[in-house]
Order: C-alpha cells, then sequence, then structure tokens
C-alpha cells in the first residue's frame, strides 16, 4: 500500500547554530524530517474526516487508494517556497552544534579516563593490600 506518492518535506534551521557541511548533523536532520512526516502521516490517517479505512490499510481498495486519500489533508499542511509546496518543520532546539558534541564528548571522556584511573589505582593496590590482619 502506497502512503504517498511524493511527499515534499523541508527542515528549517539555524545556519548559525548548525554547520550543514557536518555529515552527521545533516542525517540527524534528515533523520527528524522523516520522524515528523511520518508522525504527520500517522495523525492524518488516524483522522476520521480523512476515512481511511482497515480496508484501504491492507490494500483491499488498491494500493494507491490511501495516496489518493491523503495528498490533499497532508498537502494542507504545504507551504509555498517559490513555485513549489512543501511541507514544512523547524529544526528541533534539541539539535546540538558541533561545539555542544565536542564538550558532551569530552566530559564523557574525563570521566572514563577517571573511572579507569580509579580502577587502576584499586588493582595497583592489590588484593593483599587490605588493611585486615589474618596473623
Amino acid at each position: 500500500v502506497i502512503l504517498s506518492e511524493a511527499l515534499p518535506i523541508a527542515v528549517s534551521y539555524d545556519a548559525r547554530m548548525l554547520d550543514v557541511s557536518d555529515a552527521n548533523v545533516v542525517d540527524c536532520l534528515r533523520k527528524q524530517a522523516k520522524t515528523r512526516a511520518v508522525k504527520l502521516i500517522k495523525e492524518t490517517i488516524a483522522d476520521p474526516a480523512v476515512g481511511v479505512t482497515l480496508r484501504h490499510l491492507r490494500g483491499h481498495e488498491g494500493s494507491r487508494a490511501v495516496a489518493a486519500l491523503l495528498d490533499a489533508p497532508l498537502m494542507h499542511h504545504a507551504t509555498s517556497f517559490g513555485d513549489k509546496k512543501y511541507i514544512a518543520f523547524a529544526a528541533r532546539k534539541r539539535q546540538l552544534s558541533e561545539s555542544a558534541i565536542g564538550r558532551e564528548t569530552e566530559e564523557a571522556l574525563a570521566g572514563l579516563q577517571s573511572l579507569a584511573s580509579a580502577a587502576m589505582h584499586s588493582s595497583a593496590a592489590g588484593p593483599d593490600s587490605d588493611d585486615d590482619d589474618d596473623d
């Protein structure tokens, strides 16, 4: 069953906060757009006014019947950019900039180093370094 023939998605973001030359940032934006598009499709299917039934979803009305029902309601959310229409989403604020990711990585590494250091000190003391006297 085809849910949409073509679903034009656009993500708006603050270029001062995100470096789109970084593949990780672009991947996060792509995943975010995909997640939001799936949520919008689910909400549209669940809307009784759209008229999607289990027969449609199971393909009993044809493989393109759901797409035909969803096209207009989905494009109702679209915004015009020039001569084309896109369903636009703003990038979430939880999106981290490269510097924030770098700080978090450094903090995580510092935490791991302190754990490793503590483990090394406890193993360097050895099992015989107990204060217990067995005499």
